[in-house]
């Protein structure tokens, strides 16, 4: 009787062990990322939706004040809307989806940052003011896309912001006037 418990515990734990040996050894895992400037993954020509990406330089050749006027200025489907008088707090429409600050309003674009989400827990409002233009590398707008969610009817922005790994060096402005 002893024998048979003995086996019987003894297979039980053996097969655990032979099902993670054959599983690693025949499965294998391929993870595509979207942009081609990851290292890894697939050409932007190649994914199933539309993605228009601004650099760094074309954000700061408009020397806007926000990162809304670049994206105003150079994304076709973008537009912004003033709603309470405020250049800071526009909302910016998507191919008729808005990620704006305002509570109230419907929300369909969801907003990234280095792919964490930038849209508020309550209410999915974005606060664009707190997001600095010159530390942001790339900026890329994507159509709607099931990779980003329920709440990305729209679609996304995603921001990639610079480092100190893949961005060395310093930026200076310099203003003046006179006035009288």
């Amino acid at each position: 009787m002893k024998t048979r418990y003995l086996l019987l515990v003894i297979s039980a734990l053996s097969l655990p062990v032979a099902a993670m040996a054959q599983s690693s050894a025949t499965e294998q895992v391929v993870v595509y990322g979207p942009l081609s400037g990851s290292g890894v993954g697939l050409q932007p020509g190649m994914v199933a939706a539309q993605v228009q990406s601004l650099s760094s330089a074309q954000i700061e050749v408009l020397h806007g004040t926000t990162l809304l006027d670049s994206l105003d200025a150079r994304v076709a489907g973008v537009s912004l809307s003033d709603t309470q008088g405020n250049a800071i707090f526009q909302n910016v429409r998507y191919h008729g989806f808005e990620a704006s600050p305002l509570q109230g309003n419907a929300q369909g674009l969801a907003v990234y940052q280095n792919g964490i989400r930038l849209n508020e827990a309550f209410g999915d409002t974005v606060n664009w003011d707190a997001i600095p233009s010159a530390a942001i590398d790339r900026t890329d707008v994507w159509s709607s896309n099931p990779v980003f969610g329920l709440n990305a009817l729209g679609g996304a922005v995603n921001l990639i912001m610079k480092d100190g790994f893949r961005w060395q060096g310093a930026t200076a402005s310099v203003q003046g006037g006179a006035y009288g």
